[in-house]
């Protein structure tokens, strides 16, 4: 409607005479009332069935004064002359939907050779303003819900954010979490990649079903934060996604542990949490470092996380190591592992002599028990070990 008002304004409107400006093929004439010519003003003001449209409608009209043979004048006294209203935006007019259905009848006779009542087009044109203006009237405008929502947010204390990333071209998707204390500093952090999901918001389900198990083990926390609408309406109406029917089940199983689960929507806008929700979302498929030459970085699973600081640096390479191996288990057939640590591999290669004089016995708290220099057990399965 608004386009058809600039199309009238600038006279573009495709009317027979601007056509056959166009040296289109057709009769000059006006399909409605037979004039000669057929121009922008003659179809929306002057003819005589648009002349009965104007007379029964709310706008005032006077001999002379409009509808006059200009269409600059009608419109400015559309605008701006037709009453004393000082605000245009609180003109309740229906002068829009008075030209839009003018147009539309024209074109109904022209192209199905359907005759509308004049009477029947003003009331259908007051009833669409009518029905704008109520729609409007109900949703109410106001000018800093933007900077409520971000305070809102700022003032949100431990919360776990969580975000899943996803392309339909690589082999893996992405996701990841953060856990913040009540004072907003980052205590617990882990991102994956793993097998990609059937959709972005499969992946979506699946970054807050795997921080909710992290927190079960590491943090009281139940509130939790995601950009993605879409995942909170799915968990407050489950039966209405049937897709996700097996994946909302497993969330349904963890929202047992959780009896002040809440889960919030976090605009990635918000300055606190902009710098930890852009990480999340930098577990982006592909990721990575390649240990092999013959791998490629779309073949590649990564996996990255905070954890509670442990009694020495040697004992956080050996929980890596350890978490490492559990991955691999899970999710390829990769038997080797690289490190940078001299430490842990003479911890593999002499797990009970004493090498720079440490104790290696209270290195086996971490259930990865090591036979020989090139096999280890771990969770019952007998793996070869060549660690460079």
């Amino acid at each position: 409607m608004c386009h058809l008002i600039w199309q009238l304004i600038t006279g573009q409107v495709a009317v027979a005479r601007n056509l056959v400006r166009r040296n289109m093929r057709c009769d000059n004439y006006c399909p409605r009332c037979g004039e000669i010519e057929e121009s922008v003003t003659h179809a929306i003001f002057k003819c005589p069935p648009a002349l009965q449209v104007w007379s029964l409608s709310t706008t005032p009209s006077c001999p002379g004064t409009f509808p006059v043979s200009s269409v600059y004048t009608n419109m400015d006294y559309l605008f701006w002359r037709k009453n004393d209203i000082l605000e245009p935006d609180q003109d309740r007019d229906p002068y829009p939907w008075i030209i839009w259905y003018i147009w539309k009848a024209r074109n109904d006779k022209l192209f199905r050779r359907i005759d509308r009542d004049p009477l029947e087009l003003v009331r259908y044109a007051e009833s669409e303003c009518q029905a704008w203006f109520n729609v409007n009237e109900m949703i109410p405008h106001v000018v800093h819900d933007s900077y409520n929502e971000e305070c809102q947010v700022l003032s949100l204390g431990n919360i776990c954010l969580l975000d899943g990333s996803w392309t339909a071209l690589d082999r893996f998707s992405g996701c990841g979490w953060a856990w913040m204390d009540s004072g907003e500093k980052i205590q617990l952090m882990e991102t994956r990649n793993y097998t990609r999901c059937e959709s972005a918001l499969h992946s979506e389900v699946e970054a807050l079903r795997w921080p909710m198990e992290n927190m079960l083990q590491h943090s009281p926390c139940q509130n939790f934060g995601t950009d993605c609408k879409e995942l909170i309406a799915m968990i407050k109406k489950p039966h209405e996604w049937p897709r996700f029917a097996t994946e909302l089940e497993k969330i349904e199983t963890l929202l047992i542990c959780f009896p002040d689960f809440k889960i919030t929507h976090i605009l990635r806008t918000a300055r606190t949490f902009r710098r930890e929700l852009f990480f999340i979302g930098c577990s982006i498929p592909g990721l990575g470092n390649q240990t092999t030459s013959s791998l490629t970085p779309s073949n590649i699973v990564m996996g990255s996380r905070n954890l509670r600081r442990r009694q020495t640096a040697l004992h956080s390479e050996l929980e890596e190591l350890q978490w490492a191996m559990e991955s691999m288990l899970q999710h390829s057939i990769c038997q080797r592992f690289g490190t940078d640590s001299k430490d842990l591999i003479a911890m593999i290669e002499q797990p009970h002599g004493p090498i720079s004089q440490l104790n290696w016995k209270q290195f086996k708290l971490f259930g990865c028990v090591f036979q020989t220099s090139r096999s280890a057990t771990f969770q019952g399965r007998k793996i070869n070990l060549q660690i460079r």
